[in-house]
């Protein structure tokens, strides 16, 4: 029992001036609660202690002792037959049970959805838990404390985890890329990719950047509306930014998602797969496309001429493209004669 040292009186409302009954501690209560507790803790982690293996633990462990000869219920011998005994109750052996109804699981009880609506219904006032806006906040909370993101799923650490998993698994950053995944769902990719690719086109749904209109201007003024085709499909993989049909070349803006630095400076491609920023995988996944298009380009004695981020805002590229265009044509007139 709590020791009551002093009853002070504030109003209407009468305090209690107590001491702790796992610590010790001094301690101010109502009258009320006082009344309704034979135990009085100063705070929640003293309360608790005291259950696990304090005064109330000893009193529960007294009470056992009376009761059933041991120090917990569950250690006498005819509460564990109870508990293992079949025909106790139904939901004593629960698989069983189940089974002998056809089932293989509690939910599919008819009323355990029902039930569990009700209770969630009365706790927060919606059918599940997950739907109610103080769970769904509390939830954010811990996960912007833990992750630093909203969703754990747009963390940092589950997207390297994830992109490590498939690279061991699979070879690549994502599970979707693998030859695997596209043998078993059976689809022809390339006509696919060639499909969206015109529609996007024609729906004129493609992204378009500042730095990208401003290179689309300059080229148009160059060398004619007519003469610059944008979007164009390569290899029925990749859209490239611009065509030059006069001078038979592909233009590419590459920018900070492709590996720039702000000084147009290309990064090292082994320091960005150590993801240590979300972004990095996506520019990863840029990188290794760019070393793909320029080896496909190359193999294919076609022209791909790359703007990065700080030449745009020259026409420096304008002659870039022309010299790239007069090495090809004298490049494949050297090739005409040989084959003469």
């Amino acid at each position: 029992m709590s020791v009551l040292l002093e009853i002070r009186k504030s109003g209407r409302r009468h305090y209690l001036w107590l001491k702790c009954d796992h610590c010790g501690t001094e301690f101010e209560c109502t009258r009320y609660k006082y009344r309704d507790n034979e135990h009085h803790f100063c705070k929640r982690e003293c309360s608790s202690s005291s259950r696990s293996n304090g005064i109330v633990a000893q009193k529960v462990q007294k009470t056992n002792l009376e009761r059933y000869g041991a120090l917990y219920g569950l250690s006498k011998n005819s509460t564990i037959r109870h508990i293992v005994d079949e025909n106790a109750d139904p939901y004593a052996n629960s698989q069983k049970w189940l089974q002998s109804k056809g089932l293989s699981n509690i939910s599919q009880l008819p009323d355990h959805l029902e039930k569990c609506k009700k209770t969630s219904q009365e706790r927060y006032g919606v059918d599940h838990p997950t739907q109610s806006t103080k769970i769904k906040e509390k939830t954010k909370a811990t996960n912007r404390e833990k992750y630093g993101r909203d969703y754990y799923m747009g963390s940092d650490e589950f997207i390297q985890k994830t992109v490590k998993t498939n690279r061991e698994k699979y070879g690549v950053d994502w599970a979707t890329q693998s030859t695997e995944h596209m043998a078993k769902v059976n689809v022809d990719w390339e006509s696919a990719r060639v499909k969206r690719h015109e529609t996007m086109k024609r729906e004129k749904s493609f992204k378009k950047s500042r730095p990208e209109e401003t290179i689309y201007a300059t080229l148009c003024a160059e060398f004619g509306t007519h003469d610059v085709e944008r979007e164009v499909l390569v290899n029925k993989r990749w859209p490239i930014d611009f065509y030059v049909k006069s001078l038979d070349v592909h233009v590419q803006y590459d920018s900070y998602w492709h590996g720039y630095d702000c000084d147009g400076k290309l990064r090292d491609i082994s320091e960005v797969a150590e993801f240590k920023t979300k972004r990095d995988v996506m520019i990863h996944r840029k990188m290794l496309i760019d070393v793909a298009q320029n080896e496909w380009f190359k193999l294919n004695d076609k022209t791909l001429v790359r703007i990065i981020c700080s030449e745009y805002k020259t026409n420096e590229y304008v002659e870039k493209l022309k010299r790239s265009s007069k090495v090809v044509s004298v490049k494949n007139k050297e090739q005409g004669n040989g084959s003469n």
